[in-house]
């Protein structure tokens, strides 16, 4: 490209540019600034034309003041409007409060959703009606859409979602029952986690929650302990927690709030308050009970084993291995998942290697071809092979699932009656 092509093009532009008509100089663009473009064409020694060449200090001139040709828009600054029809500037204590605004999530979220916060309330308060009708319903009444509405009503309650997995929520949904407890009545949480729907409670101890951390595995285990007095068996241990309460009484738990255990406890002795809270309003409770949360978590134990087993019996190293070795081995197992593309490990890899199997491998290029052609000709035979049944049908009036002949009864009975008439 030659050294001065740039000042060329725009010498050739206005030198050598068509007749334009008066209405398009009439009407010049606002984003060229033509006194600045005049200045540069009186530029000595810049050459415009096929075959003529500028001076290199025309070339480097035009290069410093061509920028000055383009027109720069005016910033205008927002302003708020005065009561006296006069624009005042902000300030910086009215541009701060705008960038506030503009990080403030819960505009937007109003202005896509349209509704205010008493809207949004009343919207849930719908539906936390319909949630409690649904768990009226004996379980095996409720119906699909039903239960998806459990599941998911369940999975916004905070002190479930940090102990439950996926698949506790799915089997735990469909057989969850809610609890009418009347106003001064008193719950004994030791063998059941609640959750309030309605009302408000109040504590009478400082333990009142043990929670258990959502383990991220797949294998259930469950270590018995032995404990030699109830002081012990509630201290507070990596696995669990507790909420502990300075002053018990003055705390009121509100709707979506839990209490209780999902791990079946021993009842506290007479007298004790541990575990126990009074009803300050008529409440609905939504219960899981601790024995059916243990059940779930057996039956989801062998489910897993299964799965395992199955796993293992895959590989023809371990084909004729004994059940208990299997067995022992099913605990050292741990999921992996890749995502589609992922470089995996040379143990890995070494170990997929050993345990693939070549998927029919018995067979030879000839041979998938002959199964193709195979396949499509039995399915060109039976397109053919429907369509002439269907057009014989067509052709005798004959449809499908309503009989095959069409009988004329009318036509019988005259024939019978001129047949009695001779």
């Amino acid at each position: 490209m030659p050294l001065y092509s740039l000042s060329r093009a725009i010498i050739t532009f206005m030198g050598d540019r068509p007749p334009v008509s008066p209405q398009a100089v009439a009407e010049p663009s606002k984003k060229i600034n033509y006194v600045q473009l005049e200045k540069l064409c009186e530029i000595k020694g810049l050459k415009a034309g096929i075959g003529s060449q500028s001076t290199k200090e025309a070339h480097e001139t035009f290069m410093k003041q061509y920028k000055k040709i383009f027109q720069k828009e005016k910033r205008i600054l927002p302003y708020i409007p005065a009561a006296s029809g006069k624009v005042t500037p902000l300030t910086s204590s009215s541009v701060r409060s705008m960038i506030d605004d503009l990080h403030d999530v819960s505009l937007y979220i109003r202005n896509i959703h349209g509704e205010t916060d008493i809207e949004l309330a009343l919207k849930f308060k719908d539906k936390m009606d319909e949630f409690i009708e649904i768990l009226r319903k004996f379980p095996i009444h409720r119906t699909v859409a039903e239960r998806h509405f459990v599941y998911k009503m369940m999975k916004t309650m905070p002190d479930l979602t940090s102990q439950l997995t996926h698949e506790d929520f799915k089997a735990l949904s469909r057989n969850i029952t809610v609890e009418t407890w009347l106003k001064g009545t008193t719950v004994l949480a030791n063998e059941s986690f609640y959750i309030i729907l309605k009302g408000t409670v109040r504590p009478r101890c400082k333990i009142y929650k043990k929670m258990i951390e959502a383990a991220p595995t797949n294998f259930f285990s469950d270590i018995a302990t032995d404990l030699s007095s109830e002081e012990e068996f509630f201290q507070e241990s990596p696995l669990t927690g507790y909420r502990s309460l300075i002053n018990p009484h003055y705390i009121i738990l509100g709707p979506w709030s839990g209490f209780g255990t999902l791990t079946e406890l021993p009842e506290p002795k007479i007298g004790s308050n541990l575990y126990s809270l009074v009803m300050e309003d008529d409440c609905e409770l939504l219960k899981i009970n601790a024995k059916e949360y243990a059940r779930v978590k057996e039956e989801q134990a062998k489910t897993e084993k299964l799965v395992r087993e199955e796993l293992i019996h895959k590989c023809p190293y371990y084909r004729n291995w004994p059940k208990l070795s299997i067995e022992e081995l099913t605990v050292h197992i741990k999921w992996k998942r890749y995502p589609p593309g992922h470089e995996l490990d040379w143990v890995t890899r070494k170990l997929v290697l050993q345990t693939a199997e070549q998927t029919f491998g018995y067979l030879t290029d000839e041979d998938v071809q002959k199964e193709y052609i195979m396949l499509q000709r039995r399915k060109e035979w039976k397109n053919f092979k429907d369509k002439v049944i269907q057009s014989s049908l067509d052709y005798r009036g004959i449809i499908p699932g309503s009989g095959k002949w069409r009988h004329r009864w009318t036509r019988r009975e005259n024939f019978k009656k001129s047949l009695a008439d001779k």
